[in-house]
């Protein structure tokens, strides 16, 4: 995600979960995947026009993560926001 003054960058390693049952249009007859054990790793950047700086490095364990929809589609994504 990126502004004027900033670029987050999120990126998640997804660990063995469990397929859940979830709605599809009000209906239980759809999956996901749930894991309690995903790995995050965050960083943030300040920006200006000569330079970015790294502000933050983290890296998270035990995230939370549900995937919901195609997983090869999802995989393919990689989103660039504006904020």
């Amino acid at each position: 995600i990126t502004s004027a003054a900033h670029r987050l960058e999120i990126m998640i390693a997804e660990e063995k979960g469990i397929a859940l049952r979830a709605p599809v249009l009000g209906d239980m007859r759809g999956r996901l995947q749930e894991s309690q054990a995903a790995k995050t790793q965050v960083r943030l950047f300040h920006l200006d026009k000569k330079r970015e700086e790294l502000v933050f490095e983290g890296t998270g364990r035990n995230t939370g993560l549900e995937i919901s929809g195609d997983r090869d589609e999802l995989a393919a994504v990689h989103v660039h926001g504006r904020v």
